[in-house]
């Protein structure tokens, strides 16, 4: 696909729950679930040209009716005026062979959710357990509801719905995992109670609810959830637990006294200086994240967080050049802080 180059707008579209857009002069009024729709799929694949035909299979599907063309146009042009009227005229450009959204870096929510868990998977790797756990759950935050609610779409729109739900799943899970390995399991237990809530299919979250459960010291309370996610897998998928969440069943019963050791909290955890990287943006958010870490922990060792936060400002006007990163660092701070 083509690209279009980002126009300096002050704008935010959120996609991660019902969907939203606003600017400097207040939010978008999009009347209608197609007008909504179309503007979910382009900030989809913002800053990419997305073509005529591939909007109205994102809309339609494979059997489009025979006025969709017709019907795009229209919605399209009602775009286009309710974007002009809160001063967002420059968001919307028509580029052969089809259209494509504008957004400055930094804007879509979406966006920011996947730089957070590339982020927290990086850390996890490289052990920064701590900084992955921030990341992670900065990224969560992100999270209003499912995504793209109130825009019905279909084929590779459907997919990019799928696909933005098994990251929310995934990060969720790393989340867990890290936390366990953090020695955090109450915390873990109450996160994993509410996401088996809204995606009871999804055994491995079964799993690490049975895990943080057992490991905060609550067995009778692992037993049961391993009770509720098997009436859960039955309900939604018509099949019996898998062959780990059943080992850790047989090992409850036993009275054993660790289910998972992959997750347990290491006997001495070692934070190393990152080596220094090329002095590029998302290097240096990476470098101001880091320092906020090492803030976190003067700020818990001294009474007050205000030296930590006036240090924190300065860290990110060094290091970040990134639109909106202020309110980002403000989220960092205060998971930090709470740490």
């Amino acid at each position: 696909m083509d690209e279009v180059p980002e126009l300096e707008l002050s704008v935010t579209v959120r996609l991660l729950g019902p969907l939203e857009v606003a600017g400097t002069r207040g939010a978008v009024r999009l009347t209608g679930a197609r007008q909504r729709a179309i503007v979910a799929l382009l900030a989809l694949r913002t800053p990419d040209v997305v073509s005529r035909s591939r909007l109205v299979a994102g809309l339609w599907g494979a059997d489009p009716p025979p006025a969709a063309e017709q019907n795009l146009n229209r919605q399209l042009a009602r775009i286009r005026l309710a974007l002009a009227a809160v001063g967002l005229d420059g968001l919307l450009v028509t580029r052969d062979p089809g259209y494509a959204l504008v957004l400055p870096a930094g804007s879509l929510d979406a966006g920011g959710f996947q730089a957070h868990l590339a982020a927290g998977r990086q850390a996890i790797e490289a052990d920064y357990l701590a900084t992955a756990a921030i990341e992670l759950r900065v990224g969560l935050e992100l999270w209003r509801g499912d995504p793209l609610s109130g825009c019905p779409v279909e084929d590779w729109g459907r997919a990019e719905l799928a696909r933005l739900r098994e990251d929310l799943a995934g990060a969720i899970e790393a989340l867990a995992e890290t936390e366990l390995r953090l020695g955090r399991p109450g915390r873990v237990a109450d996160d994993l109670t509410r996401a088996v809530a809204c995606q009871p299919g999804r055994e491995r979250l079964w799993e690490l609810l049975v895990i943080a459960r057992h490991r905060a010291g609550q067995p009778a309370e692992a037993l049961r959830a391993y009770r509720q996610a098997r009436t859960a897998l039955l309900d939604e998928l018509g099949t019996e637990p898998g062959p780990r969440l059943r080992r850790l069943e047989m090992a409850l019963l036993a009275g054993a006294t660790e289910l998972d050791p992959a997750t347990a909290p290491p006997a001495r955890v070692v934070r190393a200086r990152p080596r220094p990287e090329p002095d590029e943006p998302a290097c240096r958010q990476r470098q101001a994240r880091l320092f906020l870490a090492r803030l976190a922990q003067d700020a818990r060792a001294e009474p007050g967080a205000g030296f930590a936060e006036l240090r924190l400002a300065t860290a990110l006007r060094r290091y970040c050049r990134v639109p909106g990163h202020y309110r980002e660092g403000g989220r960092w701070l205060r998971h930090a802080l709470a740490r």
